[in-house]
């Protein structure tokens, strides 16, 4: 092949690497505010079954089961939402690869992509820290 051919899978296969990772970087938005939800539901629940028991009242059967509920409920979302991290770590590793090899032929494009691939992770990170 070509130098300009070689140039040029290498830059489609980069870019769709790289379009592979963006996905899995906010396909997760959906479950993580889904989480949050439901944990600040559960506190509050949590924090009725104290005051019920502080006051020496017995709670309700529903009230339990409701915060056992949820209790599943964040577990199961929790295996999903770390099951999205490691896909995603993943699709970095081979994004990052294909960006290496497009280095070798074109400095300049592997450059630009790698640049863009790193806001969208600094990006995903500060959204992250700001939820906490």
């Amino acid at each position: 092949m070509k130098k300009k051919e070689i140039e040029n899978t290498l830059l489609v296969r980069a870019r769709a690497e790289l379009q592979k990772t963006n996905q899995s970087i906010f396909s997760g938005g959906a479950k993580d505010r889904l989480f949050e939800k439901i944990d600040k539901k559960l506190g509050e629940d949590v924090i009725l079954l104290n005051d019920l028991q502080a006051a020496g009242l017995e709670p309700s059967q529903k009230l339990t089961d409701r915060i056992t509920g949820r209790e599943e409920a964040l577990a199961d979302l929790q295996a999903e939402i770390s099951s999205r991290v490691t896909e995603l770590h993943g699709n970095l590793d081979i994004a990052k690869s294909a960006i290496a090899e497009l280095r070798k032929v074109n400095p300049n494009k592997a450059n630009e992509l790698e640049n863009s691939l790193s806001l969208k992770i600094e990006g995903k990170k500060r959204s992250i820290k700001n939820k906490r």
